[in-house]
């Protein structure tokens, strides 16, 4: 009789991704199984920070809808995934790492701090779902066909992610940003933008978060000292399989002024991502990627890729913000 209640009253979902200075958002509200409002808006950022126009048009949704959920792309690049259940870092260590089991077979991790740094970034708008790109890697795997192997990417504005599956385990990932920086001043170009339900309730756990805010209040915004001995603690990572940290970065003043060069880059990175797989002591060998593009790849890419890699490519658009959309509705 409850639950019938319950379902009568309206569920609204948030869903919102950056690239660069762009704010994408999606929303609807549904009941039951019916939608019965949707909308996407864009924001753009003011000097690095969030207008007070996406607040404006955030506030009222979440005031009218006491049932609601806000779901956040996790952008940031210090993340990854490793085989088997543990990490192997000294224990002090431990708690600057946020670890998500999937499945019983891998984990997918991240620096804490970077989490903190994403949800102050919405100051006093309470973020319910933290969505990592390796999580959205796992659930397109187990939504397509299950091959034994499997080679996927996800290519956004802001930042290529590529996990290697095999027998549903994500056995080697690479996070590779995307950074778009003019020469001369080095700010961020706006214009640039055109260029198992248990592990993720982990993801998205809020207690382990507030006994982490108690104990670091004082902590410097910057985060400068700690992201720096964060970066040299992932780089060690790894496990029996020999699976660990795979990072880089694009900068896209390292290239020529018309971008030519992007397609080299990456070409590069999956060459590079590639490399690893096969000095690894398992591997198959790969003959196809699929990739979930939102925006960066574009058809003279993918022709270039299949000219230089001789690998069969599968591109298909990826919605960040429906994606988000869609796996929080089966989460909550």
């Amino acid at each position: 009789m409850f639950t019938f209640l319950k379902n009568l009253f309206p569920k609204a979902f948030i869903a919102i991704d950056i690239n660069f200075d762009v704010i994408n958002i999606k929303y609807l509200v549904q009941i039951e199984d019916k939608i019965v409002k949707q909308e996407s808006r864009k924001f753009t950022k003011i000097k690095g920070k969030i207008p007070d126009q996406f607040f404006t048009f955030i506030s009222p949704i979440v005031l009218r809808y006491s049932n609601c959920h806000i779901i956040l792309f996790f952008n940031k690049h210090v993340q990854n995934t490793i085989v088997g259940n543990t990490i192997d870092i000294p224990k002090k260590k431990q708690g600057y790492i946020k670890s998500v089991n999937m499945d019983d077979k891998y984990l997918i991790y991240c620096n804490k701090f970077d989490i903190q740094e994403a949800i102050n970034e919405f100051k006093g708008i309470k973020i319910d779902l933290l969505v990592s790109p390796f999580v959205v890697l796992h659930s397109k795997y187990h939504m397509k066909n299950k091959k034994k192997q499997q080679f996927i990417i996800l290519a956004k504005k802001n930042l290529i992610s590529m996990s290697i599956f095999e027998d549903g385990v994500a056995i080697l990932s690479s996070n590779v940003s995307v950074t778009l920086q003019d020469d001369e001043t080095g700010d961020a170009q706006e214009d640039g933008a055109n260029q198992n339900e248990d592990a993720l309730d982990d993801v998205f756990d809020d207690e382990d978060m507030s006994d982490f805010d108690n104990e670091h209040d004082n902590i410097d915004d910057s985060f400068d000292d700690i992201d720096n001995e964060m970066d040299i603690d992932l780089d060690d990572l790894h496990n029996e399989s020999g699976n660990k940290l795979h990072q880089q970065e694009i900068t896209t003043s390292d290239l020529d002024p018309l971008n030519i060069n992007l397609n080299t880059v990456i070409k590069h990175n999956i060459e590079d991502f590639m490399l690893s797989y096969y000095n690894g002591e398992r591997y198959e060998f790969l003959s196809d990627i699929c990739i979930y593009n939102d925006g960066l790849i574009d058809s003279s890419c993918i022709k270039y890729l299949k000219d230089e890699l001789m690998m069969e490519i599968e591109l298909i658009h990826i919605d960040i913000p429906e994606t988000l959309l869609n796996m929080a509705k089966s989460e909550i």
